[in-house]
């Protein structure tokens, strides 16, 4: 091998098994969780995109921007945690 440890190994003898398929989970449900809310947001900015009424497209896109920039603020909570706790525990194991 190349000196790194296989995921059949890791999952047999490591000493924190558990840590690591808790980040494996953990990254999952924090993906699928974010691109369902990128695609909320793109259906949202079709809508008001369609709006005709100006009054209307700009409530429509208040919100938009509102809802936009706690996205930003989750993903960038979510890619502090990749960097600081998810990439280091991979780059043990590949």
């Amino acid at each position: 091998m190349n000196g790194k440890t296989s995921l059949a190994t890791v999952s047999q003898d490591s000493a924190r098994p558990t840590d690591f398929m808790y980040a494996v989970g953990r990254l999952k449900e924090e993906h699928d969780r974010l691109n369902e809310q990128v695609k909320v947001l793109y259906t949202d900015a079709l809508e008001a995109g369609r709006e005709t009424d100006a009054d209307t497209a700009l409530r429509l896109l208040g919100g938009l921007r509102e809802r936009t920039v706690a996205f930003a603020l989750q993903l960038e909570a979510h890619s502090e945690w990749e960097e600081r706790e998810m990439f280091p525990l991979v780059s043990d194991y590949f």
